[in-house]
């Protein structure tokens, strides 16, 4: 079993992807609270080490335990490496969302965790139509041409398209 390294460092995305690395495992191994802090805390570093170290020792004089719940962990930690406009910040950047110089699947990818990370559900067919208005104007201009009923489809044909013009223009 090997949890990811985290030195406190990295960015509020990378936190929130650790954390939820860190919560598979610890389902799949099903491990008890105290044993994932523990496994947490061994792989932190740097900054991460000094100020998990720093918050514990402020717990005792304040007269509290130390904590010792995963989840209790996450939140302490989350107030620190995940700025409070974090789901705005997600919600805009889903907005702003264009393929640009990605490639249809790498758009696709990036616009399915935005939705997972700023808790969004959206029925298929608002998916469809955000979909549809970020892709670059020569491929969603083509793709409409075709009959797609779901998702998939619209993202396979959007994936065709692109490999046939790129073939094009080779």
């Amino acid at each position: 079993m090997s949890i990811p390294k985290f030195t406190g460092r990295e960015d509020a995305d990378a936190y929130v992807e650790w954390a939820e690395q860190c919560d598979q495992i610890f389902v799949v191994h099903n491990l008890s609270n105290q044993r994932r802090v523990n496994l947490a805390l061994v792989e932190f570093s740097g900054y991460a080490l000094t100020w998990w170290n720093q918050i514990q020792e402020n717990q005792l004089v304040l007269g509290h335990e130390y904590i010792n719940t995963w989840e209790e962990m996450k939140q302490v930690m989350r107030r620190r490496f995940v700025p409070s406009s974090y789901q705005r910040d997600l919600h805009n950047r889903l907005q702003m969302l264009k393929q640009e110089k990605r490639s249809v699947d790498e758009y696709y990818k990036e616009m399915e965790l935005l939705l997972v990370r700023a808790r969004i559900r959206e029925d298929p067919e608002q998916k469809m139509t955000r979909f549809l208005s970020g892709l670059n104007e020569e491929i969603a201009s083509f793709v409409k041409m075709f009959p797609y009923h779901t998702l998939q489809d619209l993202v396979d044909q959007a994936m065709h398209t692109k490999r046939k013009k790129s073939a094009r223009d080779t």
